[in-house]
C-alpha cells in the first residue's frame, strides 16, 4: 500500500493506492507528503488539481471499486453522471436499478472512497437542495458551481 498527502486548491488531499490503482481519495490534515511518489500517485495528484482548476473534466488514472455487488452497481452508475450536470438520490437509485433503495444508495454514495472519480458532489436532494458532503456543503456547491460554469463555455 501507498499513501501520499498532496496540496490542492481545496486543501491537503490524502491518496491511497493499492499497486498500480488509486483505492481511496479524501481531504486530509496531514501536511504535505515529503517522501517521493510513485507515478501512479503523481499522475492522480496532477489530474485531481486539474479537475479542482476546471481544465480536467475525467479523471484517467486507473482505480478500484470496493464494495458488494449492490454497492459496486450503484458507484459504477454515479461514475456516468456527466461532467456539469447533477441528478438526486432517488434518479441514481432507478439508474443502477434499485428505483426501491433510495436510502442505500445515499448510504453508498455518502461512503463513497473515491470522491472527484467517482462524482458523489454531483448527487443532490430531490428537492434541489445540495444535502450533506463530505467536503463540506461550500466545497460541494463549488465543485457544482464550477463545473456548470465550464460546461456554459
Amino acid at each position: 500500500m501507498e499513501h501520499h498527502v498532496f496540496s490542492t486548491p481545496y486543501g491537503n488531499v490524502a491518496i491511497d493506492l493499492r499497486g498500480e490503482k488509486v483505492y481511496w481519495i479524501r481531504s486530509s490534515s496531514e501536511p504535505v507528503s515529503e517522501h517521493r511518489p510513485s507515478v501512479y500517485a503523481e499522475t492522480a495528484a496532477f489530474q485531481l488539481n486539474a479537475f479542482f482548476t476546471g481544465t480536467l473534466k475525467h479523471m484517467t488514472f486507473a482505480y478500484e471499486i470496493q464494495g458488494t455487488p449492490f454497492q459496486r452497481k450503484v458507484l459504477e452508475t454515479l461514475a456516468q453522471v456527466p461532467y456539469g450536470a447533477t441528478l438526486s438520490y432517488s434518479e441514481l437509485a432507478h439508474k443502477a436499478g434499485y428505483e426501491r433503495a433510495v436510502r442505500a444508495t445515499a448510504n453508498v454514495v455518502a461512503r463513497n472512497l473515491l470522491p472527484f472519480v467517482l462524482p458523489c458532489h454531483r448527487i443532490i436532494q430531490k428537492d434541489g437542495r445540495y444535502g450533506n458532503y463530505g467536503g463540506g456543503r461550500e466545497m460541494k456547491r463549488s465543485l457544482i458551481d464550477m463545473e456548470k460554469t465550464r460546461t456554459a463555455m
